[in-house]
C-alpha cells in the first residue's frame, strides 16, 4: 500500500497525517514546540528541537506505516515560518529563533510608520 506524509512544522508543534492513495488518513502524531518568551512581547523557539520534533513525528508515522503493511513513497512539509535563525559559518544554530509574532521591535516600527506613513508602507513592503 502506498503511503503518504503531510508535515506541517508549526508555532506550536510538529504535526503529521499519514494518508494511503484515496486520502484516508492511517494515522497521525504531533509533538508539541515550547514557546520561549524571555521577555513580555518576545517570542522565540529553538530550532533543533523543530528538527528533533520532526524526526519524532517521521519516525513514528513510519513505524505506523510498517505496521499496517505500506511504505511512505512522499512526504510533503508545511510552515508558517518567516523567523529569524542564525547559523555561523558551518551550518550551527547560534541563538533561538526569533518568530514571526515577536514584537520587541514594535517601537521601531511605529517610528518608520511615522516617517512614511501606513499607505506608503503597505504599497512598498506589503
Amino acid at each position: 500500500m502506498d503511503l503518504f506524509i503531510g508535515l506541517d512544522v508549526g508555532t506550536t508543534g510538529v504535526k503529521g497525517l499519514l494518508v494511503d492513495e484515496k486520502g484516508r488518513i492511517m494515522g497521525n502524531w504531533s509533538e508539541p514546540l515550547e514557546l520561549i518568551t524571555p521577555k513580555s512581547g518576545w517570542n522565540e523557539q529553538d530550532p533543533k528541537e523543530w528538527w528533533k520534533n520532526v524526526v519524532a513525528v517521521l519516525k513514528r508515522l513510519n513505524e505506523k506505516a510498517t505496521e499496517i503493511g505500506g511504505k511512505v513513497r512522499a512526504i510533503s512539509t508545511s510552515g508558517q515560518m518567516h523567523s529569524l535563525v542564525l547559523l555561523d559559518g558551518k551550518g550551527n544554530v547560534l541563538r533561538n529563533a526569533i518568530l514571526w509574532n515577536d514584537q520587541r521591535t514594535h517601537r521601531e516600527c511605529e517610528i518608520i510608520t511615522e516617517e512614511f506613513g501606513e499607505e506608503y508602507l503597505i504599497k512598498n513592503v506589503g
